[in-house]
């Protein structure tokens, strides 16, 4: 078996082969006699994507033919592959040609053999290259971001607990997700009306239409992106039945790696990039020094000088050094100094000063000398902190594992260290029975009620408790010690657990109602019948 273990591109493809085996082989299942060779087509479409992949992960030009891909990849000894079934993947391509370009019908009673060679053989040689089942790969394998995946899973959890509307919440859950990290990225667009002139229609009109443009932003089908922001729309509602699922979770996955895909290439500053190609970047060791300089007259009354400098830091510490070397700059009446993101350094002064502009050569040669020493004290302090805050990260992460027992049953998980992307200390995971519960603090008319995340954040040592996006996690500030942390999720269980009990009563008091009404209707139907 080869060592090989997918990439984030690869595990897209092995999915894609592994929804289109599905697909072949529901076609050879139910297909009829017009339909056989469509079938046939199908099947043999996924085994030469099966080995195209396996070829190009192993080097193999896929330019050539498939059975000479075929025969290279059984020669690899590192490989370790000895397909079983190649005289039946013969037969069944030799049939696949014919149906496709004789239009010759397949042999009926072949079609279940090849259906089963086809999958034996697309499974073996891909387990074989990439050490992973092909029919288990799940939507979520091929999502990058650690959240949105997460969302996935659970998504995968809710449905096969035949909870479809807790399914359809983490689909939607992820696309909002993922939409939130797309708007970051993007420039903000200019607003195209003025909203203080609008009435409510027009905002609920303007919104619907920013949902259907957001849906559609990674999906080609404009209609199947206002049938998703309709479901939205519906979220929250017992409406949902398989073929939402199965359709939701095909938009949202589709929408989510399309993102990922044009996170990718996105260019988030163009002027940026341009000026970071034009840097003379570090070669040597030492300090940066300068390349050259170049005087002009600015304003009429100004002389500038401009300074190329070389042998400048790379661009994870070049920000820090600029910052730096404006610090380091001499400070004096009439004359400034600008870094550039491309490398150079401006000096201005008046004209009448001009005798004087080699003195400005002097200054930012001890500038460059003082500002290394700078940013060099800086990384290492850096350093310091990054390990300080890891080592800190694995006692949480520790002491978390170790209270697991102990926290109230409306939490399924708390998670600390640096594994969040929320930039919170700890992260609660609530159950779905604690999902927008509200709580009733006090009693009588001065009752008021609240959420699980303000108790939390009344208690003392908690700066800061607020929801992640997600109705499910709670993140919380500062680094309380888990034991601390423990206590005050103890304190709010009384609140939590009242609320709950509350929820519990009234919805079992109003299937109690349902259940009288439909025994009432039901004994009065029997009357009318009996009387009729």
């Amino acid at each position: 078996m080869s060592d090989s273990q997918p990439l984030p591109h690869d595990v897209r493809q092995l999915l894609a082969i592994r929804l289109g085996l599905e697909e072949a082989l529901h076609r050879t299942r139910t297909a009829g006699p017009y339909r056989r060779g469509a079938a046939i087509v199908a099947l043999d479409a996924v085994v030469e994507r099966a080995v195209a992949l396996a070829a190009s992960a192993r080097g193999i030009a896929i330019s050539l033919k498939v059975d000479d891909m075929i025969s290279r990849l059984r020669n690899d000894q590192s490989l370790k592959w000895a397909p079983t079934v190649l005289p039946d993947i013969r037969s069944l391509r030799k049939a696949r040609n014919a149906a496709q370009h004789d239009g010759l019908e397949p042999d009926r009673d072949a079609l279940p053999g090849w259906a089963n060679a086809a999958e034996v053989f697309v499974v073996g040689l891909l387990e074989a290259q990439f050490a992973m089942d092909v029919r288990t790969v799940a939507l979520a394998d091929a999502i990058s971001d650690d959240e949105i995946r997460r969302l996935f899973v659970l998504a995968d959890q809710a449905y096969e607990a035949e909870n479809l509307g807790a399914c359809i919440d983490h689909l939607v859950d992820a696309y909002e997700a993922a939409l939130t990290r797309w708007r970051r990225l993007r420039p903000s667009r200019p607003g195209f009306v003025r909203h203080d002139a609008l009435d409510k229609s027009a905002h609920e009109s303007i919104a619907h239409l920013q949902s259907a443009l957001d849906a559609a932003a990674f999906v080609g089908d404009v209609g199947e992106a206002e049938w998703f922001s309709a479901l939205r729309r519906d979220r929250g509602s017992d409406v949902f039945d398989d073929e939402d699922v199965s359709r939701a979770r095909a938009f949202v996955f589709a929408w989510v790696t399309g993102y990922e895909s044009a996170t990718v290439t996105w260019v988030q500053d163009r002027r940026r990039r341009a000026a970071i190609k034009a840097r003379r970047e570090r070669t040597t060791e030492g300090p940066s020094f300068i390349a050259s300089a170049d005087v002009t007259e600015m304003y009429s009354t100004q002389l500038a000088t401009t300074f190329v400098v070389a042998n400048v830091p790379p661009p994870d510490q070049y920000d820090d050094w600029a910052r730096g070397l404006e610090r380091m700059l001499p400070t004096v009446e009439d004359i400034s100094w600008s870094v550039y993101q491309d490398g150079t350094v401006r000096v201005s002064r008046p004209l009448a000063t001009a005798g004087a502009a080699g003195q400005d050569v002097e200054a930012l040669a001890a500038a460059l000398m003082a500002v290394e020493h700078l940013v060099e004290s800086q990384l290492e302090a850096s350093r310091r902190e990054a390990e300080l805050q890891r080592r800190s990260a694995d006692v949480r992460t520790a002491d978390a594992a170790k209270i697991r027992n102990d926290w109230p049953n409306w939490i399924t998980d708390v998670r600390g260290g640096q594994d969040n992307l929320h930039g919170a200390d700890w992260e609660i995971e609530l159950a779905p029975a604690a999902w927008g519960l509200r709580l009733l603090e006090g009693d009588g008319p001065a009752a008021q009620t609240s959420d699980i995340a303000s108790a939390i954040r009344g208690a003392d040592g908690v700066a800061q408790c607020w929801y992640t996006g997600s109705a499910n996690i709670l993140a919380i500030q500062p680094a309380l010690p888990a034991d601390e942390l423990v206590e005050i999720l103890r304190a709010t269980d009384q609140l939590v657990s009242k609320a709950m009990a509350s929820q519990d009563t009234a919805r079992d008091a109003r299937a109690q109602i349902i259940a009288n009404a439909r025994s009432a209707v039901a004994a009065e139907l029997a009357r009318v019948h009996t009387s009729a």
